[in-house]
């Protein structure tokens, strides 16, 4: 059958001698993540599993910064903390695109490099093989900006191992290639400057290997992922509802767009004298004697509505 990709405005494919290199195109962005990556991404890899002229799949970045960076957290800001339903279409279009790649029949091999922050790590997750860099660099929790790692969450401890899995998401730790091949987040770490050769190596590799028994070799060892898939799916409702639109999220998104220290410790001290932190002003308890406005936040002194006293 007849395969035609895009055309893509985030993502680039590229097909050579059975290999397709799938690569997010942002590199001013330090390739980080939009809904359109996402969506290009999956439709990209939904055509490449039905591809005869694709063995192997390549997925990387542009530029020589970052593999990818995360999720575009100046659009999460924006578009996602102002609207549950945009934090749900945002991690609904993540969960389908690691649905394709895991489903797609073919070998996936990241190559590594750079900056793998949040759900640049949940992209290298998704794939089966990774070859990293000398100078790459993994953060795989995303607590300081106030967001959840949906995808990693799930599948980190069957990847580290659940200590390990539990540090490197609830510190934030930033760790090196040599500490992430000794977990056994990545396969093999090389010079920079021999990462396309080590890349091109393990491509021919599978290539010489029948493609149906890849397949299902790869359709098998995804059974653990595929048990844990109705939390990714759970963790989409979550991170919508509760995640994009609450307080934390919205202080710490801005305080990375703005390049300030993001204040943490208001959330601690307000639960610690016995408030919600999960409301920026209050709980919304108070009704307006005036203008009857309700579920005005019990912080307020006046009527954000009409401006009355209450």
């Amino acid at each position: 059958m007849a395969v035609e990709y895009g055309p893509y405005t985030s993502i680039l494919v590229d097909l050579k001698d059975m290999v397709a290199t799938v690569t997010i195109n942002r590199p001013k962005a330090y390739n980080a993540l939009t809904i359109e990556v996402f969506q290009e991404m999956t439709d990209a890899f939904d055509k490449l599993g039905y591809d005869r002229r694709v063995a192997v799949i390549v997925m990387t970045g542009a530029g020589d910064k970052a593999f990818a960076a995360g999720a575009d957290v100046k659009s999460i800001n924006e578009k996602i903390c102002t609207d549950p339903m945009g934090g749900l279409a945002l991690t609904g279009d993540f969960a389908r695109m690691g649905q394709a790649m895991r489903s797609c029949g073919k070998p996936i091999i990241a190559r590594c490099f750079g900056q793998i922050i949040g759900g640049g790590f949940e992209v290298l997750v998704f794939c089966d093989l990774a070859i990293a860099a000398d100078n790459t660099k993994f953060i795989a929790g995303e607590a300081f900006v106030g967001a959840v790692a949906i995808g990693t969450t799930q599948f980190a401890t069957m990847i580290m191992g659940d200590k390990r899995a539990r540090w490197l998401l609830m510190t934030d730790e930033r760790i090196d290639a040599k500490t992430a091949l000794d977990w056994g987040i990545v396969n093999k770490v090389v010079p920079f400057e021999e990462l396309d050769a080590e890349v091109e190596r393990v491509c021919k590799i599978l290539i010489n290997k029948f493609p149906w028994a890849l397949r299902f070799t790869k359709t098998q060892l995804n059974y653990w992922h595929d048990i844990s898939t109705p939390c990714l799916y759970q963790g989409r409702d979550f991170w919508a509802i509760h995640v994009a639109n609450t307080a934390e999220m919205m202080e710490g998104t801005s305080a990375f767009v703005n390049n300030r220290p993001a204040e943490w410790m208001k959330f601690r001290e307000k639960d610690a004298a016995g408030k919600a932190s999960e409301y920026e002003h209050g709980a919304p308890l108070k009704t307006c004697s005036g203008c009857g406005a309700v579920h005005l936040p019990d912080d307020f002194e006046f009527c954000g509505k009409c401006g009355a006293k209450i």
